[in-house]
């Protein structure tokens, strides 16, 4: 092993930034595919077509008086959830 700056690196990892880059770009990719399907694609329940990212803002702003600063502050919430979380939330809130 080897300090680096940023942390403790194992020594045969690669120094290549195009590797770190691809890796974090992977890792956003699966944190936001839930936010980024269809409605009905996710849930059984739902017919709507739109993303669940556009129905959890659109409940936040109808939730709070159509309040953008808020809104956006509930959805970095959502964003920093894991996707069951998400899934849960949506089930509680969304599902009439």
């Amino acid at each position: 092993m080897k300090i680096e700056a940023g942390g403790t690196h194992a020594s045969n990892r690669s120094a290549d930034p195009k590797f770190f880059l691809e890796v974090m770009v992977m890792a956003v990719v699966e944190k936001t595919a839930l936010l980024d399907k269809e409605m009905s694609e996710v849930f059984d329940w739902s017919d709507k077509k739109l993303p669940v990212r556009d129905a959890l803002w659109d409940h936040f702003m109808e939730s709070n008086g159509h309040n953008t600063d808020e809104t956006e502050a509930s959805m970095k919430e959502i964003d920093a959830k894991s996707d069951d979380e998400v899934r849960s939330y949506v089930e509680d809130n969304l599902k009439k």
